[in-house]
C-alpha cells in the first residue's frame, strides 16, 4: 500500500509506462519495485538486528539530506528523459514493429531503480517495518521481508502495467497527442518534484 500510495513514487514511474502496453509498464514499475523492496529489506535487517541502539541524529540528519539530495537527481533524469520521449512519441524510430512505444533506455532503467532504492530510505515508510523491531524470530523477520519485497514489486509492476495499458488504449482510440501531452506533464511535473527536493535538502544543511 504504501509503494502504490506515494506521489513522488508515482512520479518515478509516469512519464515511462504512460502510452505502452501492459507488459512495458509492468516492467517498469517491477524495476521501480526491486529497488523499492532491496532497500526496506536492508533497512529492516539492520533494524532486526540492532534493536534497541540508537543513531546519533545529527548523522541521521545529514543522511536525510544526502538521501533526498539523491532522490532528487534521479527524479530529474526521468523527467528529463520523459520530456525527450514525449517529444518523440509520433516518431517512428521510438516504435517497435506494432506501433507501441519503445521502452527504454539503459539511463531510464538505471534512473528508476535508483530512485526506488533511495525512496525507500525515506522516513514515511519505515512504520511499515515495524514488526522487524517487534519479534525475535529470524524466520519470522526473514518471512516479512521477503513478503515485502516480493510484495513491492509485483503490487508496483501490476498496478503500472494496469496505467500503462488503459493509457495504450486511450491513445488507440482517441488521439496520441493526448496520451504524449500526459508524458509531458508527468516529466515536467517529476522534473519539478526532484528540483524542489535538491533546494530543500541544500537548505536544510550547510553540508551542501
Amino acid at each position: 500500500l504504501h509503494a502504490l500510495t506515494g506521489p513522488d513514487h508515482l512520479l518515478s514511474i509516469l512519464p515511462h509506462i504512460l502510452g505502452q502496453r501492459y507488459w512495458k509498464g509492468f516492467r517498469v514499475g517491477s524495476v521501480w519495485g526491486i529497488g523499492h523492496g532491496l532497500t526496506t529489506c536492508f533497512i529492516g535487517g539492520i533494524a532486526y538486528v540492532l534493536k534497541g541502539s540508537f543513531v546519533d541524529f545529527e548523522i541521521s540528519d545529514i543522511l536525510v539530506n544526502v538521501n533526498s539530495f539523491a532522490i532528487g537527481m534521479t527524479l530529474i533524469v526521468i523527467g528529463l528523459m520523459g520530456l525527450y520521449e514525449s517529444g518523440q512519441y509520433h516518431s517512428s524510430h521510438m516504435k517497435d514493429e506494432d506501433g507501441n512505444q519503445i521502452v527504454k533506455s539503459d539511463v531510464v532503467y538505471l534512473a528508476i531503480f535508483l530512485n526506488g532504492i533511495f525512496l525507500g530510505f525515506s522516513w514515511d515508510g519505515l512504520p511499515s517495518l515495524a514488526p522487524t523491531l517487534t519479534t525475535t524470530s529470524f524466520e519470522t523477520v526473514f518471512a516479512f521481508l521477503a513478503g515485502n519485497f516480493f510484495g513491492t514489486m509485483l503490487s508496483i509492476g501490476f498496478f503500472s502495467g494496469i496505467i500503462a495499458e488503459g493509457s495504450s488504449f486511450l491513445s488507440r482510440m482517441s488521439n496520441e497527442a493526448l496520451v504524449s501531452w500526459m508524458c509531458a506533464v508527468s516529466s515536467l511535473t517529476a522534473t519539478a518534484m526532484g528540483s524542489f527536493t535538491i533546494i530543500a535538502a541544500i537548505y536544510r544543511n550547510s553540508y551542501f
